[in-house]
């Protein structure tokens, strides 16, 4: 196997990883988001999944009482994605060359009984986008607001 198609094995295989995670990122926005055609404009956008759930406040009388709120469900968990921190490959192959072409090749075989292959990956979690920040942000002050 030819160097370069080894490296370009390895650098597809992060590639793929990354984006499986990025495909799991996005499908945390689904979890807290609805998707919605604009009957008018026929744009699409997003609308926050919320819940209703009763808050306490101090009503007349300096008595507790019960407020519905409807809350984004954004606001009320923690919002994590990953990313690839590190990727570390480590093989025993045999470098040859010949013709200037330069080729590596696996006494064991890569992935056979005896193989000597092992894959790496340090995944950690991401900062969040400052995007997501303020959409928290601004939904926690509606939401003070409201109480």
């Amino acid at each position: 196997m030819k160097l370069e198609d080894f490296l370009k094995i390895l650098h597809t295989a992060v590639n793929y990883a990354s984006d499986s995670l990025m495909k799991n990122n996005l499908e945390l926005f689904e979890t807290y988001f609805n998707k919605s055609k604009s009957s008018q404009t026929n744009e699409e956008y997003f609308t926050p999944k919320t819940i209703k759930m009763d808050y306490p406040v101090v009503g007349e009388n300096n008595t507790i009482e019960q407020k519905q709120l409807e809350v984004p469900l954004i606001t009320l968990v923690p919002v994590r994605s990953s990313k690839i921190e590190k990727a570390t490959f480590n093989f025993e192959f045999q470098i040859d060359e010949k013709d200037d072409n330069v080729s590596v090749s696996f006494n064991k075989g890569v992935f056979g009984n005896g193989a000597n292959c092992k894959m790496e990956l340090t995944i950690v979690p991401d900062e969040n986008p400052n995007g997501i920040d303020c959409l928290i942000d601004k939904y926690n002050k509606i939401l003070d607001n409201q109480g």
